[in-house]
């Protein structure tokens, strides 16, 4: 929560009165969510009354006012709802149509990339192989490697290339989560490990594509966590590394393809 945590008070305390709205859209606020509530209340140093609760237009106006501000803001916020929304381990249909409004809200942010809508036919054959492959992976993955219920695992798999005498090799990972400090993995961090034990000699700037594919609790387009972020900026020396996802109506099935995929620059994700 670090961006959030430089917010002003009012919007902190903003913050917190709309993760109440979200706790209570579904009628009742249960004590798993209110604990929760609390602890983010805390970190972000936030007094707030049950009296000050009621949301009003003028509170939606300044949410998306706030949303405005940067994109790695209306992360930590989609991040703090999507807990509240899993905090009782039930599935919450109300919490889910406020969460696709809050997202819609911020897509006309300023700070908002968008993507380009690249069709399958003119990617090289190494990106179509990728494609395939991190979908097919994703898929296959065994359940145990996920700590959460069948219903809430969140998937992750994610391929990278890069230059190699001539021509292109990549890896394909998945993410995994044990239930131990420090047990959770992303998909492009062990991309990233696979890529240099196929190759001790790989160089930052030879690394080319990377391509990110959700299943499970997550919808498509997927890209990379903040974690992730800061990792890829580090080989990203020559702004030489693109970014690959899957529309939000792919179903993978049979390996077949989606017609169309999007593309980003990695730079343009890291100035969002």
């Amino acid at each position: 929560m670090n961006k959030l945590k430089k917010l002003s008070l009012d919007e902190r305390a903003l913050i917190v009165k709309y993760l109440y709205k979200m706790a209570k859209i579904d009628y009742k606020i249960v004590e798993e969510e209110k604990k929760l509530i609390n602890e983010i209340k805390n970190e972000l140093d936030v007094e707030i009354k049950e009296t000050d609760l009621n949301w009003t237009i003028e509170d939606n106006n300044l949410l998306k006012q706030i949303t405005k501000k940067s994109e790695r803001i209306n992360a930590e916020i989609y991040e703090l709802i999507n807990k509240v929304m899993e905090a009782d381990h039930i599935e919450h249909h109300n919490e889910k149509r406020e969460i696709i409004k809050f997202m819609s809200n911020t897509l006309g942010a300023k700070s908002h990339i968008e993507a380009k809508i690249v069709p399958l036919l003119i990617l090289d054959e190494s990106l179509t192989k990728m494609l395939n492959e991190t979908a097919d992976l994703c898929e296959k993955k065994a359940s145990n490697w996920q700590k959460k219920k069948a219903t809430k695992q969140k998937k992750v798999a994610a391929s990278l290339s890069w230059e190699e005498n001539g021509g292109k090799r990549f890896v394909t990972a998945v993410n995994y989560e044990l239930s131990t400090p420090g047990g959770s993995r992303c998909a492009e961090q062990n991309a990233i490990g696979m890529a240099i034990a196929n190759n001790p000699k790989l160089q930052f700037k030879d690394v080319r594509d990377i391509v990110v594919y959700g299943s499970g609790g997550l919808s498509n387009p997927l890209y990379p966590c903040g974690v992730c972020q800061e990792n890829l900026r580090k080989l990203n020396i020559n702004n030489q590394i693109k970014v690959y996802t899957y529309p939000n109506d792919y179903d993978h099935k049979n390996g077949e393809l989606p017609t169309t995929v999007y593309e980003m620059s990695l730079k343009d994700i890291l100035s969002r």
